[in-house]
Order: C-alpha cells, then structure tokens, then sequence
C-alpha cells in the first residue's frame, strides 16, 4: 500500500499536479516506519514545492529531513572566513587521495546517510536559487559523509 500511494505522488509529479503531492505525500511519510519508504514521497514532495516556484520552502522541507535523519545545518549566516575554513578542511581531508584510492573506498552502508545523500543531491538541484553560504555547505557535507560512511550512487 506504501509503495502503491508513493507510486501515485511520483505518477501525480510527471502529469504536473503538484498541489495534489501535498496529499499524497504525507500520507506515505506518516504511515511509513522506515526512511527506506519515506524518501520516495520526501524527493517527491519536494520537487514538487519546488515546481510550484517555492524553492524556499522546498528548502525548508529539505532541511527539516536532513534535521531529522542527524544531518542538521545552522541557517545563521557563516562568514566567508569561516567559509573558507570549511572548504579548506575538505580540502585537506581529499588532498593527495589517487583515483584508485576513490574507487576502493567503502560502500556506504547506513540507510539514513544514504538518504541524507539523496536529499542533498536533490536541494542541490536549487543550486541557482541557493545563497552561497547553503551551497558550500551542501557540498562539504556531502563530502564528509562520504568520506566518514562511504560511497553511495549520490556521491557520484
């Protein structure tokens, strides 16, 4: 039944009836158990916001996800400085690593990193609306994931 009315959002989201995805959508989110059966309706409902021109709040709902599955991002203003210490970090932690070094690395694993991935791929999608300070942040975050938990099909 889950992946039957998940299977009706994603269906309501190619026929362009996004105001009806604010239906659907729920429903899955709020009978599934598992983050494996929420995601579909998650990306659903937020490229659909998103469609509708409410990049903010498909923003928002993006970041309310990230929140829950442990990935929480502050939406106080960093200074470039800071900034720039975040990416420096990053940096550090991948300088040096060969291609094959890549390749070998772990496959990750955890399901709510996995999806953590995933929604982060999708917010990235926004990348034109985006302020810079949320784009580094998505970024680096993404990497670290990566490099703490392991590849997954988003971190291509």
């Amino acid at each position: 039944s889950l992946q039957l009315h998940s299977s009706y959002a994603e269906s309501l989201y190619s026929i362009g009836q996004f105001s009806e995805i604010g239906i659907a959508a729920p429903k899955v989110i709020m009978s599934a158990k598992s983050i494996g059966d929420k995601l579909p309706a998650y990306l659903t409902l937020i490229k659909a916001v998103a469609a509708q021109k409410k990049v903010a709040e498909a923003m928002q709902i993006g970041l309310k996800i990230l929140d829950e599955l442990g990935e929480s991002f502050s939406t106080s203003s960093k200074t470039k400085e800071e900034l720039l210490g975040i990416v420096f970090h990053t940096k550090r932690q991948i300088e040096g690593m060969t291609k094959d070094q890549f390749m070998e690395w772990k496959t990750m694993e955890n399901p709510d990193k996995i999806a953590a991935m995933k929604i982060l791929i999708e917010l990235l999608a926004y990348i034109d609306f985006l302020e810079e300070v949320l784009v580094i942040s998505l970024l680096t975050r993404m990497i670290h994931l990566t490099l703490t938990y392991g590849i997954c099909e988003a971190s291509s």
